[in-house]
């Protein structure tokens, strides 16, 4: 019962992610397009800011696109083309509501053209033609994450896994497990078994996920998701990291001229006293 319970709550999380498409048609014929993984219900606004491409302004009823690539309007004249601008749509149809007001759900393509209201819609012709199937380890997407090779036992970190790139895209809902290093060469044909796994959890809508391993150890983190090449990162746990500080020690010799009672001596030191000869 505690197994199909966990089983219930897993299905439930992965249910509430969304693959959405954004795809952009610039005015000399070239397109743009990419793939990410969102909350369902994410609004069009958010959903674009995974990505660096857009420059928006926030008119207090919404937010408008004014520039994509360097192509438009700066966000101090949003509007300068007067009748042209980016058209918004969803799926090939004129949104008949703004970015802040659509909310995306699985399969949807954002699609953004510049011109007149109600121009030539976007040239793909479904979702699958933007983002296709992947297939094959060769043809998976990367990610990465900053984690380091020697952590504290029973202390929290928190990590953030997303896409390799310029562009830090969050990837959600990736299982995150950590085994003994010694374990290892049975994963490829025991995954998803009892190797002796420290650690199980899944990354949250924004990549995050907190990691704590109770004992000390060598393991092994493992970063794995359909659609993702697997990333396997080695950690040494220990009992306490300790900073190492070198000191160094110098001593100077000083030769300083006194003079008690009339009478110069000179010194190496104030307390080794010479007596300075004519």
């Amino acid at each position: 019962m505690k197994n199909m319970i966990i089983l219930l709550v897993l299905t439930a999380a992965f249910a509430n992610a969304a693959e959405v498409a954004l795809y952009i048609e610039f005015p000399d014929g070239s397109a743009k397009s990419k793939c990410i993984v969102v909350e369902d219900g994410t609004s069009a606004a958010k959903t674009i800011g995974y990505v660096d491409w857009f420059s928006l302004k926030d008119f207090g009823w919404g937010h408008a696109v004014c520039n994509i690539d360097g192509v438009g309007c700066p966000t101090s004249d949003c509007f300068c083309g007067g009748w042209e601008f980016w058209n918004f749509w969803v799926n090939r149809r004129m949104s008949h509501v703004g970015i802040d007001g659509y909310a995306v759900s699985e399969g949807d393509v954002l699609g953004f053209t510049w011109g007149f209201w109600g121009s030539d819609p976007p040239g793909y012709k479904n979702f699958r033609d933007v983002c296709p199937i992947e297939t094959g380890v060769k043809d998976k997407r990367k990610v990465e994450f900053d984690f380091g090779t020697s952590i504290e036992a029973n202390k929290t970190y928190s990590i953030r896994v997303h896409r390799e790139g310029e562009v830090k895209i969050a990837e959600p809902l990736a299982n995150v497990e950590v085994l003994p290093k010694d374990r290892m060469s049975e994963w490829g044909f025991r995954r998803g078994k009892d190797l002796g796994q420290v650690f199980r959890g899944i990354t949250d809508f924004q990549g995050n996920i907190d990691i704590n391993i109770p004992a000390t150890g060598a393991y092994v983190m493992v970063v794995h998701k359909a659609g993702v090449e697997q990333v396997n990162w080695t950690v040494n746990v220990v009992e306490k990291i300790t900073a190492t500080t070198t000191t160094s020690t110098t001593t100077t010799t000083t030769t300083t001229t006194l003079f008690s009672g009339g009478r110069p001596f000179k010194t190496t030191s104030w307390w080794m006293p010479g007596w300075y000869d004519y």
